[in-house]
């Protein structure tokens, strides 16, 4: 049986590691990703990674799609995810 579902989420921000470093950014590139993991998506997508603007995220769309299909699942009237 399921007896906790925990889990950890970390503020996305960007910290110096030397106090007081201006790390700089490209502010209309960064301005262009969702708030709630902006600077993750940024780091990466300089490295060459794709981002999906779309993930769920607190009070987005994609969560409450996401719950929908998990309710669906767990009520039987789904068998699969998609």
């Amino acid at each position: 049986p399921l007896i906790n579902l925990a889990s950890s989420t970390f503020p996305d921000r960007v910290d110096p590691v030397v106090a007081g470093t201006v790390v700089p950014f490209d502010a209309k590139k960064l301005a262009g990703f969702p708030p709630p993991y902006r600077h993750l998506a940024y780091s990466l997508s300089s490295q060459g990674f794709t981002v999906s603007p779309d993930l769920p995220t607190n009070d987005s769309a994609s969560l409450a799609k996401v719950h929908a299909q998990g309710e669906a699942w767990i009520t039987g009237k789904s068998a699969a995810w998609g």
